[in-house]
């Protein structure tokens, strides 16, 4: 079993999640406790309303391969919800930056994309100078690079 007071939970295999669903390139992916939480509660919420879907599976997938981590120990570097991520698209693609939110509060218009959706299941758990992968629904590869992480507009410091 694992000591380390930085780990919450692990996947089955007892592995930090090299690759997952949306998911690859270079880092560990850091989840913290309480956005795992929210994200297992909505996951159940779905499964009941039987409304799973494969951005829910991939979803799920993520969760399985983090690393969890209490909330209070995560670096404040780190992609969770409500956060706003600076990210480009490499190798040399737009810069773009957005909220990450819950599937009920995104609005495209407005920055805040969904935790669901492929960019946002890419970017969770990420830190600056991080690349990862999106897998798109058209089965194109979107690759990106985190280029900084800082608390949205509104969000109160805990």
């Amino acid at each position: 079993m694992n000591t380390n007071p930085l780990v919450a939970h692990r996947n089955a295999a007892g592995s930090p999640a090299a690759a997952g669903p949306a998911r690859a390139v270079t880092g560990e992916l850091l989840i913290r406790a309480g956005d795992a939480g929210e994200l297992r509660k909505l996951l159940d919420t779905l499964e009941h309303l039987n409304r799973t879907d494969l951005a829910a599976e991939a979803m799920d997938e993520l969760l399985e391969s983090a690393r969890i981590v209490e909330d209070r120990l995560l670096p404040d570097d780190v992609v969770t919800l409500d956060t706003l991520v600076e990210y480009r698209e490499l190798p040399s693609g737009p810069t773009r930056e957005i909220t990450l939110v819950l599937p009920h509060l995104a609005d495209a218009a407005h920055g805040r994309v969904s935790v669901l959706s492929p960019v946002g299941r890419a970017l969770l758990g990420r830190k600056p100078g991080q690349q990862t992968e999106a897998l798109l629904p058209n089965d194109r590869r979107l690759r990106l690079e985190i280029l900084t992480v800082g608390a949205a507009a509104g969000q109160l410091a805990d």
